[in-house]
């Protein structure tokens, strides 16, 4: 896999995992920075706080042995050993992102707000 696709297949992973969670207005709010240090905070005042995600990445290559590539990330207890001989090429690399969230709306609120935007909960 090259540079491109890596770009590309990561990001385009990234964004569908934070567009499933829209429907909630409580992500990616709008924000300001205002207040000491530069806090991010929303129209109303509160307090958003970004979430940072640092993720490794393994990207595996099987093409001398007739498999594609891919992107998997993993997670404690998801290495496995297997016995035998396998041609395969593997890079990891670290992905990082935040999510801005208004960990603090109200319930109220944020049920309004769906509603007044068409959103599913």
């Amino acid at each position: 896999m090259d540079l491109k696709q890596f770009v590309s297949q990561s990001v385009g992973e990234i964004l569908d995992g934070i567009t499933s969670l829209r429907t909630d207005p409580r992500v990616a709010p709008q924000v300001s920075r205002t207040g000491a240090g530069d806090q991010l905070r929303t129209s109303k005042g509160r307090v958003v706080y970004p979430v940072e995600f640092d993720v490794a990445v393994t990207v595996s290559d099987k093409a001398q042995i007739g498999g594609g590539g891919g992107i998997a990330v993993i997670g404690l207890g998801s290495l496995k050993g297997e016995a035998g001989s396998t041609a395969l090429r593997e890079a990891v690399s670290r992905v990082k992102f935040t999510v801005p969230l208004d960990l603090s709306m109200p319930d109220s609120e944020r049920h309004g707000l769906s509603t007044i935007l068409g959103l599913n909960e």
